[in-house]
Parts: structure tokens; C-alpha cells; sequence
């Protein structure tokens, strides 16, 4: 797989759903190795079974199915990487494969952030600050959520992100009348040394 042997493909299409966990991890990464847009189905199949029977020995199997899909880098696959965060040894790929997705992943971060899923929120709160240039209206979005908690996150984000985009909708709500708590734009707006700011 790591010398990208293009025999080696048809034989993991065949075996990635054996029953020995160490050969289905060898097949995923033969598709790590050689992606093809034809496998992401049998990819995303498979993945959905390792999890109805997931033991720590299947880790490897997740991970490697895992790798393989974020070489796709399709904003179609972003809800199963989210997913990802929420488990053990998976996170570390998810938020890799979420940061190179990018900005087509913002809305479904920004859904996950506000469902507030104490698991995926720190994992989901990495992603945005690693994206960084484009968060700015997404998450300025979150200032005006219900939990104290999340508004902060927002604030800290986009003071991590740096992005310009982002003095503009705060200035935005700010000015906005029917916005009850301009304290938390005045936070955010502070990190900014722009004149905008």
C-alpha cells in the first residue's frame, strides 16, 4: 500500500470487511494510500459497522477509514468527521480532516458548537481557531446564544482568528439595537489593533 502497488486495490475492496481487524486496517490504508472517489462509499459502509461493534481492538480500523476519507476533502464527509470528535483516539484526524475541509465546514462546526456536546465542543472550538480567515460571521453568530459559555468561546474565536471579516459583524452587532449584550462585542472587538476596530 505504501509503495502504492495499483494491484494491491482490488484485493482491500475485497477485504475491508473481513473479520481480522488488522487486515481491514492494511485495506483502509491501502485506500489511504490510493485514494479513489469510487471507495468513499464503501469507506463510509464500513465505518458505520466498526461502530455497531466498536472495541478497543477496531481503533486502528477507525482511524485508518478515518485517514483514508479526509484525502477526499469533501465537504460531504464533514458530519462523520464531527461525529469522529466525539470519540477517543479518532479526535486527532477528524480535526485534521475538518481544518483541511475548511470553510465549506463552517455551518455544520457552528451547528455542533450550538447543540454545546461537552465532548466535541473543545475539538470543534480547535477546528475554527486552526481555520481561522473566514470564521468571522460564522461564529460571530454564536455571540448571541442562550449559554454564557458558548458566548465566550465565540469571543475567544474570533480573536484567535484574526480575520477582518469579523471587526465588520461586530461592529454590525453592536449597532444593532435589539442585541442585548454589547459588552461581549466590546471583548471581542478589543483583541484587534484595526482601525475598523
Amino acid at each position: 500500500a505504501i509503495r502504492k502497488v495499483p494491484t494491491v486495490l482490488p484485493l482491500a475492496r475485497k477485504w475491508l470487511n473481513h473479520s481480522g481487524p488488522a487486515l481491514r486496517t492494511a485495506c483502509a490504508i491501502v485506500f489511504r494510500e490510493m485514494p479513489h472517489k469510487r471507495d468513499a462509499g464503501q469507506l463510509i459502509r464500513q465505518m458505520q459497522t466498526e461502530r455497531l461493534g466498536m472495541t478497543p481492538q477496531t481503533l486502528p480500523v477507525r482511524v485508518a477509514i478515518l485517514e483514508a476519507l479526509s484525502k477526499h476533502r469533501s465537504p460531504h464527509l464533514v458530519a462523520l468527521f464531527v461525529n469522529a470528535t466525539g470519540y477517543p483516539g479518532e479526535q486527532k484526524v477528524a480535526t485534521d480532516a475538518l481544518v483541511q475541509i475548511g470553510e465549506p465546514a463552517l455551518r455544520t462546526l457552528l451547528l455542533a458548537l450550538k447543540v454545546g456536546d461537552e465532548k466535541r465542543t473543545p475539538f470543534i472550538a480547535e477546528v475554527l481557531a486552526r481555520i481561522g480567515e473566514g470564521i468571522g460571521p460564522t461564529v460571530a453568530e454564536l455571540l448571541r446564544h442562550r449559554r454564557e459559555s458558548v458566548r465566550i468561546l465565540a469571543r475567544e474565536l474570533l480573536t484567535a482568528s484574526g480575520d477582518p471579516e469579523a471587526v465588520a459583524f461586530l461592529v454590525k452587532q453592536l449597532n444593532d439595537k435589539n442585541f442585548k449584550e454589547p459588552l461581549v462585542v466590546i471583548e471581542a472587538l478589543s483583541a484587534f489593533s484595526t482601525p475598523a476596530a
